[in-house]
């Protein structure tokens, strides 16, 4: 299908102006304001219109709003179309009254709106086997929209399928999916939260049925629960009873025995006091302190050491002796020593690097060219010319021979189709004229033409045999330049080498390269030689400076030896140390004179305190009236006064504690009172016992108290939780439900939920088998879609990409690169993006078309992402397409237009829109 011209009559900015178009290449060129996108949506609206159907879509309300005239209420647009038939048909869309859209025959006045209809309203694309939908997708490309075919990929499902299924056009596995997924989604429905489908109301009937099951059980459960929870607590409460009265039975039985032992342990007190508490004699106070005072005297007494060495008058003596301190350095001081240190280093280096002298060398002619340039003049002479591959020349001449014939092929099967086409006219021509057998066999023999043509088609492909030839062309050029590069190598070295005077021969030019550098490197030996002898001489005579100041601040006299000097320097500190020794003794001298006479104190002290001891223990014991030969023997003797002292006192102690005990058990009474008292517990015990039982054995150390006062609380607790529970269980039986109602209705309901489970599962397997046969048509259309974007897509890339896959279920594309790399299309450059899905609406307007109508291309500046090379390349791949089928391009871009206007061959054409005023 051609475009042969479109008449805006009312549309936009635009009113009553026309444009036409060449069959093949038509560029329209304008400026912004143009009117070139009005131009491009008037195209589309004159061919495919819009839908009649009640209720516009969101697109159709944006383009009413953007397209509707400006000045007017009509809103109309024509076009003249050319089917691939010869047949001519004139459409008219009156888009502001869908019920005037038409569709006629030009040649002959004939109606065939009915052949394109589309909801409601001719529709052009429908001659493609596409919708004005799928045609926008496809064929009507914006600059700013080129990527958008991936956001319609799902509209396009329908069209991939049929393509690539060549089945009938309103039967596809998408819309068979489409309507059992619609009727899962009613008759189902999602097991989502609030979902109102049947699938999710019988789960949820299901859900409630088995919950007020278990609600009844729970029920059920609970209230027998409470009764055997009260059972269990009324006997509890009686066990507690019987243990509180057992309890108080072994506590009175307890009390009636301490009773007895305090009446026992009286009667035994009162027999050994008859007449009263225990008295004790008046004892001798002063004598006691005296005694203990007088013995802790004598046991703290100092030891008496006699003491050895000489005396401190000796020690004094010996100081009165010694020599004083001798001023001046006793050790040679460490800026002197590290001086000379340095001065001799820095003498030894002179000497060593004044014998280390490196010889002088004679010094070659190289003719003012350096060692490097010498070696590469040595290798230029010795490259050697690489050969032309004859294998890649006879290739290569064979491979033109194959564009030749091809080119042969390609015009005899121009002529078989035309020959093919005229029998096939002819034949349904004799068909009417003549009769039924001759037109039959005449059209038959046309088709089986045709159809050899199109078994036969790859025989005429002519792109593999034209690479094959470029690449052997490449391969031939690089070697036969790198044979021209050896030889002009070789000449301008030998040019050279003769300007210069040198020998041909590379090997005397090596030689003399070594020389250079062996010569240069003597050179920096002898400079570096004389450098550091001058940094030696100097660092010489800055040590020689250092270590005079050093010996003139230590007081050593000048000499012009500074050798000398520092060894008389030397001298003298050892001679002041050795009398410094000498001196260093009166200190530690005078340290033992204080020390002795310290000690000879302390040793006086101790024979003072010793003979006041012994004066204050010998007074001690006469007070006692007692006596003993010498103090030692007197402290023993009051030792044992204060043993027999402590004896008594411990005696009187023990009786008054008794007499104190039979008071407390007395209690203020008499012992008569207490033997009514004891037998009074013992009956109140007896009575408890027998009304309690028998009565266990319990623990001495048990606290009878507290486990009465912890047994009331345990028995009053029990009785009001046995009440209390008792209490619960009588309601709780009046609201208990019937288990036998609530079974039977969670089986409907799990009869209801098994039936819409068991027909979601024969839903979603017959999908799964759609789904399948779904992405088999998948598979079958991928190959050739990848296999037309690999037809332009090296060229339009500059061969950074050369291989594609697509996949039909979003049309993602993936491109190859030079590193053996797949990369998802769209997360390339903006550019490169979108001129490969450029690429792919031109493949899917070829694949999309499934009833032999070409479909036309209609590009709103589509290049303006493009850089230059690649602008070139795009357009260069824009010609021949055109040759295949129609294409419209509008461009602002001066580039564009100067390639048109230099490219362009009739019957293509060039379109200037007025410029806007």
């Amino acid at each position: 299908m051609r475009i042969e011209s479109v008449t805006a009559l009312a549309f936009g900015a635009l009113n009553g102006v026309a444009l036409d178009f060449s069959p093949q290449l038509t560029v329209v060129f304008g400026p912004n304001e143009a009117g070139k996108s009005t131009w491009h949506a008037a195209i589309y609206a004159s061919l495919c219109g819009m839908r009649r159907a009640q209720g516009l879509t969101k697109h159709d309300r944006k383009f009413a709003r953007l397209r509707r005239p400006w000045k007017s209420d009509a809103w109309e647009v024509r076009a003249m179309v050319r089917l691939d038939s010869g047949r001519r048909v004139e459409l008219r869309q009156d888009l502001s009254d869908l019920a005037r859209c038409s569709a006629v025959d030009a040649d002959f006045g004939r109606d065939v709106a009915g052949e394109i209809l589309n909801e409601g309203t001719p529709d052009a694309a429908r001659w493609l086997g596409l919708d004005r939908r799928s045609f926008l997708a496809v064929a009507c490309v914006h600059q700013a929209q080129i990527q958008s075919v991936v956001e319609d990929a799902e509209s396009l499902q329908g069209e991939l399928q049929r393509a690539a299924a060549s089945a009938a056009r309103e039967s596809t596995a998408a819309e068979a999916i489409a309507r059992l997924e619609d009727f899962q989604r009613e008759q189902v429905g999602q097991d989502a939260r609030h979902s109102t489908k049947p699938l999710r109301r019988a789960k949820v009937r299901a859900e409630e049925a088995g919950m007020a099951l278990a609600s009844a059980r729970e029920k059920h459960t609970e209230w027998l629960s409470l009764e055997a929870r009260a059972r269990q607590l009324a006997v509890k409460a009686d066990g507690f009873a019987s243990e509180l009265r057992v309890l108080r039975a072994v506590r009175a039985r307890k009390e009636a025995d301490l009773w007895k032992v305090r009446l026992d342990r009286a009667r035994s007190l009162a027999s050994v006091y008859p007449n009263g508490p225990p008295t004790l004699a008046p004892a001798d106070v002063a004598s006691a302190d005296e005694v203990a005072s007088a013995l802790s005297l004598w046991s703290s007494r100092p030891e008496v050491r006699p003491l050895t060495g000489p005396s401190a008058a000796e020690i004094r003596a010996e100081i009165e002796t010694l020599p004083h301190f001798p001023a001046g350095d006793r050790t040679p001081r460490p800026e002197v020593l590290a001086a000379m240190k340095a001065f001799e280093r820095a003498a030894q280096a002179l000497q060593l690097h004044r014998m280390q002298q490196p010889p002088s060398a004679p010094v070659p002619d190289g003719k003012g060219l350096a060692p490097d340039q010498l070696r590469e003049l040595a290798r230029d002479l010795e490259t050697v010319a690489p050969p032309v591959d004859s294998g890649l020349e006879a290739a290569h001449r064979e491979a033109q021979h194959r564009l030749i014939e091809i080119r042969g092929i390609r015009l005899r099967r121009r002529l078989i189709r035309g020959v093919a086409l005229a029998a096939l006219l002819g034949g349904a021509a004799l068909w009417a004229a003549v009769g039924y057998w001759i037109g039959g066999a005449v059209a038959a023999a046309g088709v089986i033409a045709l159809v050899w043509l199109s078994v036969r088609r790859g025989e005429t492909n002519r792109e593999p045999a034209l690479r094959v030839s470029l690449e052997i062309e490449a391969k031939i050029g690089a070697q036969r330049k790198a044979l021209v590069d050896a030889r002009s190598r070789v000449y301008a070295a030998r040019a050279q080498i003769a300007d210069a005077g040198l020998p041909l021969n590379p090997v005397e030019l090596r030689r003399l390269a070594d020389e250079l550098v062996l010569a240069d490197r003597d050179r920096q030996l002898q400079g570096d030689w004389s450098r550091n002898r001058e940094k030696l001489q100097s660092e010489l005579a800055e040590t020689s400076q250092e270590l005079a100041r050093g010996l003139q601040n230590a007081g050593a006299a000048g000499a012009a030896d500074l050798a000398a000097a520092f060894q008389t320097y030397e001298q003298a500190c050892r001679l002041r140390a050795q009398q410094a020794e000498r001196a260093a003794a009166r200190e530690s001298l005078e340290n033992q004179l204080s020390d002795r006479e310290a000690a000879e104190k302390a040793v006086a002290d101790a024979q003072a305190q010793c003979s006041n001891a012994e004066r204050r223990i010998m007074a001690a014991l006469a007070a006692c009236g007692l006596d003993a030969p010498d103090a030692e023997a007197a402290g023993d003797a009051l030792r044992h006064w204060q043993e027999e002292r402590k004896e008594r006192l411990a005696r009187f102690d023990r009786a008054a504690r008794e007499y104190a005990e039979l008071n407390a058990l007395l209690d203020g009474g008499t012992l008569e009172e207490l033997e009514a008292r004891a037998f009074q517990h013992q009956r109140e015990a007896e009575e408890l016992a027998a009304a309690s039982g028998p009565i266990p054995g319990i623990a001495v150390e048990t606290d009878l108290d507290q486990e009465i006062r912890t047994a009331e609380k345990l028995a009053s607790d029990a009785g009001l939780a046995a009440k209390s529970a008792g209490d619960r269980a009588l309601d709780r039986a009046q609201f208990v439900p019937g288990i036998s109602e609530a079974e039977e209705a969670l089986a409907s309901a799990q009869q209801e939920l098994e039936r819409v489970t068991r027909l979601n599962r024969t839903l979603t397997l017959t999908l799964e088998f759609l789904k399948r046969a779904e992405e088999r048509a998948h598979r079958d259309i991928a190959p050739h879609l990848a296999a037309g974007l690999r037809r332009w897509l090296p060229g339009v890339t500059q061969s950074r990409y050369r291989e594609a896959r697509v996949d039909p279920r979003d049309l993602s594309v993936q491109v190859l690169g030079t590193d053996d790399e797949w990369r998802d299309a769209s997360l390339l450059s903006h550019g490169t993006a979108e001129q490969i899905y450029l690429l792919l609406r031109v493949v899917l307007a070829e694949r999309l078309a499934t009833t032999g109508e070409t479909c036309p291309l209609i590009l709103d500046d589509v290049l303006v992402q493009s850089d230059l090379a690649r602008k070139h390349a795009l357009l260069d791949a824009i010609v021949p397409i055109s040759r295949e089928r129609q294409v419209i391009l509008f461009t602002q871009e001066e580039e564009v237009l100067r390639w048109a206007q230099a490219n362009a061959l009739a019957p293509d054409r060039v379109v200037l829109l007025p410029v806007p005023s």
